[in-house]
Formats: C-alpha cells, sequence, structure tokens
C-alpha cells in the first residue's frame, strides 16, 4: 500500500490568530482545521485557537507536542499522513473560563466555528433554548460564571459589545438541520433571558451562516497509534484518522472578512438548504438503510453490508426509484454520480463504520432521513415501498433481543 507524508509549507511563526472554534474533536481537526491549513500560506492571519468545554486532556496533549497533530487518511488502496499546524492553542472552559470569554471578546477574532454536537446547543426539538435544563438555567442566574456552549458565547459577545463594535460571525459546523439557525435561536432566547441589551446589539454585528460538513472520522484506537509510530517515527495521541472524502458547503453570510476557504476546497453558496437535503435523503438515507438492513443479516460493519449484493440492490432501488425522482439537488449537481459516489465511500474498509453506531437514534434520524422522501412521493401520489422497509427494519431490529443499540 502507497504511504505518503507532508508537513506544513508555512512559516508558523508568521500566524495570527483569527478563528476561535469551540469544540477542538477529531472531526474538527480532520475538517475544518484541515481546510484552514491548506490557505495559511496564503494568507496567515486565520489561526485557530481551539477550545474545549470540559477535559483538559486534548489540551495537554496537544500543547505538548506544540500544537501540531497528525491526520491519517486511508483508503483500501492507499494512505497519508500530513501535519497540521493551523491550531495554535486550545483553552479549555472549565479551567481558563475567563481567557476563553476573553478570546471571544478579542477584535482579531472574526470568526467562531463549532463543532459541539447536537447535544450541545441545549436546544428543544422545536429548536428553542431549553430553559428546563440545569446547566441553562445555572447559566441565565450565572451570566458571568457559565458553564453552557450558549452560556459562555453570550458572555463573551457581551464583553464584545461592552469592549468595541467589531463585528463576527458564527459558523456552526455540526451535523444538524439549519445549524446556523439553531444557534441563532438558541443564543438569541438566551440574550433575552439574561441580558436583552445584547439581543439587538447581536442582530446588527453577529451573523450566523449555516453550513454543511461531510466527512467520516472514526474514533482512533491505540491500534492506529502503533501503526502510525511504524510509519512516522514517533507517537501521536492526537492523531485522527479520515476517510479520503471531504465536503464543506458554507452559506456566503459572513459580518465581516471571511477566509478563502474556497480556495481550497469549500463552497460558499446562497443557499445550504439543497444540499443538506440531497447529503440527508441521499448519503444519511443509505446509511441509515445498510445499517438496518445489515444488522438483520448479522453484518458488523457497513463496508460488509454494502458488499452483499442482496443488500446493496434494495438500497440503489431505494436512491434510484423513490428519493433522486423526488429530490431536488443543488443546480448542476452530479446527482447520480453522488450516488455512486456515496456507495463507494461506504465500501471504505480503511475506515470501517459499525452498522450498530449508525443504528443509534433511529427514531430521530429517519425522520430527516427517510420521511422526507414519503412525504414528497405521496404528495405526488405514489407509494414507497423501499423507504417503508427501512422503517419496518428499524422496528423489526428495535424488537429484536440479539440486536443491541441505543434509541429513545
Amino acid at each position: 500500500m502507497p504511504i505518503e507524508s507532508s508537513q506544513p509549507t508555512y512559516d508558523r511563526s508568521l500566524l495570527t490568530p483569527g478563528i476561535l472554534h469551540v469544540g477542538t474533536g477529531a472531526f474538527h481537526r480532520a475538517h475544518q482545521a484541515v481546510y484552514t491549513d491548506s490557505l495559511l500560506k496564503e494568507d496567515p492571519r486565520w489561526g485557530i485557537v481551539g477550545s474545549s468545554l470540559r477535559s483538559t486532556r486534548l489540551a495537554e496533549q496537544l500543547k505538548a507536542r506544540g500544537y501540531l497533530y497528525t491526520v491519517e487518511t486511508r483508503s483500501q488502496y492507499e494512505k497519508s499522513y500530513r501535519t497540521v499546524a493551523s491550531v495554535l492553542d486550545v483553552i479549555t472552559a472549565s479551567t481558563e473560563r475567563d481567557r476563553l470569554i476573553d478570546t471571544i471578546a478579542d477584535p482579531e477574532i472574526r470568526v467562531i466555528t463549532l463543532t459541539i454536537t447536537e447535544k450541545g446547543y441545549c436546544a428543544t426539538s422545536a429548536g428553542d433554548l431549553d430553559l428546563s435544563l440545569t446547566d441553562v438555567k445555572h447559566d441565565i442566574e450565572h451570566p458571568h460564571e457559565p458553564i453552557t456552549a450558549a452560556g459562555i458565547l453570550a458572555a463573551g459577545l457581551a464583553r464584545r459589545m461592552v469592549r468595541h463594535n467589531e463585528k463576527l460571525t458564527v459558523l456552526s459546523c455540526d451535523n444538524l438541520s439549519a445549524n446556523g439557525k439553531v444557534i441563532e435561536k438558541v443564543l438569541t432566547d438566551f440574550a433575552e433571558a439574561a441580558n436583552p441589551q445584547l439581543t439587538g446589539w447581536m442582530n446588527d454585528h453577529v451573523t450566523f451562516p449555516c453550513s454543511m460538513v461531510d466527512r467520516i472520522v472514526p474514533m482512533t484506537t491505540d491500534a492506529d497509534i502503533k501503526a502510525a509510530y511504524s510509519v512516522l517515527g514517533y507517537e501521536d495521541p492526537t492523531l485522527v484518522v479520515a476517510e479520503p472524502f471531504s465536503q464543506w458547503v458554507i452559506e456566503d453570510h459572513f459580518a465581516g472578512d471571511r477566509p478563502a476557504w474556497d480556495s481550497v476546497g469549500a463552497e460558499y453558496v446562497a443557499s445550504v438548504e439543497p444540499y443538506e437535503h440531497t447529503k440527508l435523503r441521499v448519503l444519511n438515507a443509505s446509511h441509515s438503510a445498510l445499517a438496518y438492513f445489515g444488522l438483520l443479516q448479522g453484518y458488523t460493519y457497513i463496508h460488509e453490508a454494502v458488499k452483499d449484493q442482496s443488500i446493496r440492490r434494495e438500497v440503489e432501488a431505494l436512491l434510484e426509484r423513490e428519493v433522486i425522482p423526488v429530490l431536488e439537488p443543488p443546480p448542476r449537481f452530479d446527482i447520480h454520480g453522488y450516488k455512486e459516489s456515496v456507495l463507494k465511500r461506504f465500501e471504505n474498509s480503511a475506515v470501517p463504520y459499525r452498522t450498530q453506531q449508525v443504528a443509534t437514534d433511529g427514531s430521530k434520524k429517519l425522520v430527516q432521513r427517510i420521511l422526507p422522501t414519503l412525504a414528497a412521493r405521496k404528495a405526488h401520489g405514489l407509494d414507497s415501498p423501499i423507504a417503508c422497509k427501512v422503517i419496518a427494519a428499524w422496528k423489526t431490529c428495535l424488537e429484536d433481543p440479539d440486536i443491541q443499540f441505543d434509541d429513545p
């Protein structure tokens, strides 16, 4: 198997921080931080200050390595290692809360990106701030001692409002429908409850673009770290593993200066919605179908299920006969090529994805992945036998005592 290795091509001493990222986990380091790493040679003003809300472990590990880390990209056919240098610092909110709030207020920070998972937004199913949560109640009552992401962001924005009037873009990069609208609503609800003056200031100074992200980034194992050591000659506990494919579509709605991510592979568009719908109804729907059909056939991994020809034919029929005919993809989008690329990605055994993991929370996921296709076809008087079969497979898996996965 061919193995390649690459190092940064820019002078790191010239970098200045322009981005604060909240939630410096594996996905961010394999996705947004890599795009940023690619543009820093041309524009060194966009170094990243990372942050973690609670755990200090990653910050300590990255600091020990000068905030350099390795991204291992792998497929069945090749493997590459890239040293990423775009992260300049990592702040842990649980131990350095005031420094994190100060960083949000820093006028040099023009963009804040987020990967805090759906749970981190503290939102209700309707998208409002969940005022019943204990941590949210604490932050509203103690706005200068916040512990939630919303509370910390609000505290930083309030400090920014008092100190200067520099505009700011808050960009969610979580796998969440209309993610920009969700974080805007949550922060607005928080401000109205804790600091009403901040609401008006945000309307004039802060924007919340939506974005769509896509890259498979499995959990790094000890075996991954040991295997990388045999190639690199040093141990990197902050190693992240990813598939070759990466996509980032960003709504062009920035309050001020923006990084030239579009020069290194990302896309700026007027609306993310058609891209998001396409991903949910093609990639995510087929992922769920493979998970439930695969579990019923005893498969542990998605790449095993997609290589089962009877399952693959079922999923291909779902996409070709039921999903694509009622889908409205983005303009000039090769939907059939996209379908083929999705199934090819799922074949990648070098980045294994457990069927059990994909099956988790199906009662929430299928609402976005399968039901829109059912609704669109019903509106045209069309049946959806294969989409219904996916729902039946989910229900059967839930009722099978030998199949275990979490679902509310």
